[in-house]
């Protein structure tokens, strides 16, 4: 699913939004910075105007702070040196079992978070400023309480769908901080939490303006980012760097795009001839263990991973098995309009056993075909196939939908995985001329991602007005390998400003969404497709742009674009979330982060 670029409409508030936050800039510009003035890690161009003393990214639902000391400009830390975090207790399963209420996923992020509080970033603290006078320095805070309400060992060994992230944190004044969470997964999100509201910039790290109370949850379910390990192959390094950043950004869902025309990494048994003959080197495949290790990686993190198995086009069929492929050795569209023959039995046979293996090896419920780009020209370049479509007068396009009409009919290849407790998602938005799927065809509970040829309004509420049964997903807005994802109606040109435009794409901009409507949208993922990405590079491409996806679909529409704040915010986030535990993502803006200094070492 690529190519193609969604133009979605920008509501008029948020282009307002952009000509002030614009001309908040012409207005700080210099203005305020007196000279000499070490602006650390916020941006100089905005006037070395700071984020909040007490910053969190992506915005919590409710954050209230300290008011301060009794005195201007004052406020009152906690420094944060040596913390511990612990839970103890029990907690009673819905079977009424006593258990500890802290499994080993939050056990194991307990653990993960204290070496990132506790640890130094690898920049020695001397190169740190000491806190400012106008703060005074309470109680040190040496211990985060954490209790977790439920503990069901299924719940929280499956990460279901649907599972409460809700959590309450709490700084006080002096004494242990808590942090409460109905779930596992509260649990994870509230410990990133309360490691970002320790600034690190200073010698002695420390929670400003405390008391610290927040009360958060997300907004939608679904928050995602697709990798593509078809057109470059990623090392495992690089997906577990993705999924400790995803943790980072409260971002819940790994969307595997694992195969496509250019590659098949994927070794599975019974196929393993697919990767021996498809991969690009022996050693560019992924074995089950390999996928078991990221399916595990992600799950301590808070995270499903569902893999996505591109049919009947983006074909990577055809070096192990070109008998199953139209065209074999067509080469438009970079390799990746090959598809497999839809009108051989043989082809669904061979499916069916495909994707039950690829279901028994990915736990979670979901798993994408995707279904787009199908290129008609590959079709027509078959002489039996030509001879097939006209014998029963069927258009190409005709034959793309046989081909849904056989993946669902009875004992069919959707069947199947619905027998094992599978949901099938698709792609929908591209054009006929290009191959689309016709959701009426599925069965009640598909999920659809809005992609393609329509502005954002229009492919929200035709999917979902015309299709009560279906749920969908954003992905169109939110490409990361895009400049502008938004075109035509680009709205910055700096590859870095870019992050704006993907901050504007509102997925309820349509005031025609009824409520009902509104209830079937299930998030958005951001798009990292691979072209011309690879390990060496997927980190500033990722980062720090798809932080504006994580901070839309995580926080309250009333917290988007918060004036002379979401820039420090994000520059904040870029520096102390991201560079310091080693993502090399990069700025947004002019500033000094002092983690970049690392990178000479």
């Amino acid at each position: 699913m690529k190519k193609v670029l969604m133009a979605f409409a920008v509501s008029a508030v948020l282009v307002a939004a952009a000509v002030a936050e614009s001309a908040t800039h012409s207005q700080y510009s210099g203005s305020d910075h007196t000279p000499g003035q070490v602006c650390h890690s916020w941006t100089r161009d905005y006037g070395c105007a700071p984020p909040p003393a007490v910053s969190v990214w992506p915005q919590p639902t409710s954050l209230k702070a300290g008011t301060g000391c009794g005195t201007p400009g004052c406020e009152v830390g906690r420094t944060v040196q040596n913390v511990l975090i612990s839970c103890g207790g029990t907690a009673k399963t819905r079977q009424g079992q006593e258990v500890p209420h802290c499994d080993d996923v939050v056990q194991s992020a307990m653990k993960r978070y204290e070496a990132i509080i506790n640890g130094d970033g690898d920049i020695q603290t001397s190169q740190l400023p000491p806190p400012p006078a106008a703060v005074r320095l309470g109680d040190p805070l040496t211990t985060l309480l954490v209790t977790v309400e439920s503990s069901d060992p299924m719940l929280n060994a499956t990460l279901m769908a649907g599972m409460s992230e809700a959590y309450v944190l709490s700084v006080p004044s002096s004494g242990p901080a808590t942090l409460k969470a109905k779930t596992t997964l509260g649990a994870l999100r509230g410990l990133e939490t309360f490691a970002q509201l320790v600034d690190f910039t200073l010698a002695v790290p420390m929670v400003a303006a405390v008391p610290v109370n927040i009360q958060d949850s997300p907004r939608f379910g679904w928050r995602g980012l697709r990798i593509d390990s078809s057109r470059h192959f990623l090392p495992l390094k690089a997906i577990f760097s993705a999924l400790d950043t995803m943790a980072s950004l409260k971002l819940n869902v790994l969307m595997w795009h694992i195969v496509d025309g250019n590659s098949f990494p994927l070794k599975l048994d019974g196929f393993e001839v697919l990767a021996e003959k498809g991969s690009f080197c022996p050693a560019c495949v992924y074995t089950k263990d390999d996928v078991r290790a990221v399916v595990e990686y992600a799950r301590l993190r808070g995270i499903r991973v569902q893999p996505e198995i591109d049919v009947p086009g983006h074909s990577g069929w055809q070096y192990g098995r070109p008998d199953l492929v139209v065209c074999p050795e067509y080469e438009a569209f970079a390799g990746c309009a090959r598809a497999l023959d839809m009108t051989q039995d043989k082809v669904y046979v061979f499916l069916k056993a495909f994707m039950l293996e690829v279901a028994s090896l990915f736990p979670d419920s979901v798993i994408n075909f995707c279904g787009d780009e199908v290129q008609f020209a590959c079709l027509d370049s078959n002489p039996r196939v030509k001879a097939w479509a006209a014998d029963k007068n069927l258009t190409y396009y005709q034959v793309e939908q046989y081909f849904w009409q056989r993946m669902n009919e009875p004992g069919g290849v959707i069947a199947a995985l619905l027998s094992v407790g599978k949901t099938v998602a698709v792609a929908e938005g591209s054009s006929a001329a290009q191959g689309s799927v016709q959701l009426d065809k599925f069965p009640s509970g598909t999920i659809a991602e809005i992609w393609g040829e329509t502005t954002l309004e229009e492919g929200v509420y035709n999917i979902l007005s015309n299709n009560t049964d279906v749920r969908v997903i954003l992905g169109g807005p939110y490409y990361l390998d895009q400049q502008s994802p938004g075109e035509p109606k680009k709205q910055h040109y700096g590859w870095m400003d870019t992050w704006m435009d993907l901050y504007y794409a509102e997925p309820f901009v349509d005031s025609r969404l009824t409520s009902e409507m509104k209830s079937r949208v299930l998030g958005g993922m951001a798009e990292q497709w691979s072209e011309q990405v690879d390990a060496s590079s997927i980190e500033s491409r990722m980062w720090p742009r798809g932080l504006a996806v994580a901070e839309r679909l995580w926080s309250p529409q009333t917290q988007i674009w918060i004036q002379n704040q979401t820039l420090a915010r994000l520059q904040r986030a870029s520096c102390q979330v991201l560079e310091r535990r080693g993502v090399r993502g990069g700025p947004v803006a002019s500033s000094f982060c002092p983690w970049s200094l690392a990178w000479n070492s």
